[in-house]
């Protein structure tokens, strides 16, 4: 796995220190007190069948600026531990936490998932919000445009374009994240199962009775993909140009690869429900790593059934 020091060929000794300096830190941080400062009901919480993880979802507004600072530390430091952030950019900016979003109406989501024993985020995702300060037709020229949709210089959404639809139905997938430092076992492989099964009830919640609520973003082919196509979302992958990211950027090591991510855009099939009262049945007795198996080939077969 790449350390902070791998991250930038560039960097000078400083640059190093300081990066693995921000690892560290990050790494010290709990966030034991969190599930308790929730403000008002979580869009989603529930706790492993050994209680070793709870997995909460929550509007970012619920959350005190602390642990939104922490949550924002904690992704760096993910990111650095995988060298996928440049040092250079990182010590000029003299950041311990990656940038917050600018004020906007459509509140973000945070699906967690916490050690009950430690406090430290095991498992993480994060719904973006729209920010358009009011809701617009998809294909609208006056629309802000996605991260995904910047970085591979095409229209995502336009093509879904349709009456009552608009982009505060919009949320961006981001940062599906799974501890760097996690040793292999039966809880590692089942976090992101857990965090997967936040993640799809919260956008139950948010997409109300009528399901009336799309998940864009970019995965690479067999990862990230394997995973939101096996929780029952119906996702159409777009085939266009790979991601062209300046060296300006502080994440650009994560774009410099021969294996690009692809956009995607992502709907709730009305069995989506059902979809995840199934992984959650599964994940209440996953007490090995069989059950995890017998999930993703069960998920395989209902999704090759639905064709």
């Amino acid at each position: 796995m790449p350390t902070a020091a791998e991250a930038g060929p560039r960097a000078d000794p400083t640059e190093l220190r300081f990066a693995e300096e921000i690892v560290r830190l990050n790494g010290r941080q709990s966030f034991a007190g969190l599930p308790g400062a929730v403000d008002g009901r979580p869009l989603y919480v529930s706790e492993s069948r050994d209680r070793d993880l709870l997995t909460l979802a929550v509007r970012e507004s619920q959350l005190p600026r602390r642990y939104v600072l922490g949550i924002h530390g904690f992704r760096l430091a993910q990111f650095l531990s995988r060298g996928w952030v440049c040092p250079t950019l990182l010590y000029r900016a003299a950041a311990f936490h990656e940038p917050l979003r600018p004020p906007h109406p459509v509140d973000d989501v945070h699906i967690l998932g916490l050690s009950t024993t430690t406090g430290k985020i095991l498992g993480y995702t994060f719904l973006a919000g729209s920010l358009d300060a009011e809701p617009l037709p998809l294909d609208s020229p006056a629309r802000s445009r996605l991260t995904v949709e910047q970085d591979h210089g095409l229209d995502l959404l336009g093509r879904w374009a349709a009456p009552s639809w608009t982009t505060h139905h919009v949320y961006e997938a981001k940062r599906q994240l799974r501890a760097a430092d996690m040793p292999r076992g039966v809880l590692a492989t089942r976090v992101p199962w857990h965090i997967m099964a936040g993640m799809g009830r919260s956008l139950l919640a948010l997409g109300g009775a009528d399901g009336k609520v799309l998940v864009a973003g970019d995965a690479k082919e067999g990862g990230s993909f394997q995973h939101l196509m096996l929780m029952g979302l119906a996702v159409d992958i777009v085939h266009g140009p790979p991601p062209r990211v300046p060296r300006t950027d502080l994440l650009w090591p994560l774009f410099d690869t021969d294996v690009h991510a692809k956009p995607f855009l992502a709907r709730l099939p009305t069995t989506f429900a059902d979809d995840m009262t199934a992984i959650e049945g599964f994940l209440a007795d996953a007490d090995d790593n069989q059950s995890i198996r017998a999930l993703m080939q069960e998920r395989a077969a209902s999704r090759e059934a639905q064709r």
